[in-house]
């Protein structure tokens, strides 16, 4: 009986279209570029260190920030502050944006 209310809980849950979750954080980091837009409010950074790109996204060369994130504005200002100090950062990724590592958090911090 308990076998049966297991596969048929696994079946409900594999059922109702929850996705499974794909954020994952960066190792701590220093920013060795920085960029934005051309048409858009779209923020690109890369790192020295080695890239990390949990979801295998086809264009490894840099982070991005989508311009429809609400935190777009803060993310810039966070990332540019950590660029030009040189303070480290840690990036929250989740899935792709642009066939880039897509950026939905920062944290940072004096090495």
């Amino acid at each position: 009986m308990r076998a049966a209310s297991f596969i048929v809980a696994t079946a409900v849950v594999l059922s109702s279209g929850v996705a499974q979750a794909t954020i994952q954080t960066t190792p701590w980091v220093h920013l060795n570029f920085y960029s934005t837009g051309w048409t858009d409010a779209t923020i690109r950074v890369n790192s020295r260190e080695a890239f990390f790109n949990p979801e295998n996204c086809s264009s490894p060369d840099g982070y991005i920030v989508s311009p429809s994130l609400p935190g777009n504005t803060n993310f810039a200002s966070a990332l540019l502050t950590a660029y030009t100090t040189g303070d480290q950062v840690q990036l929250v990724i989740d899935g792709c944006y642009n066939s880039r590592p897509n950026i939905i958090g920062v944290y940072i911090r004096k090495p």
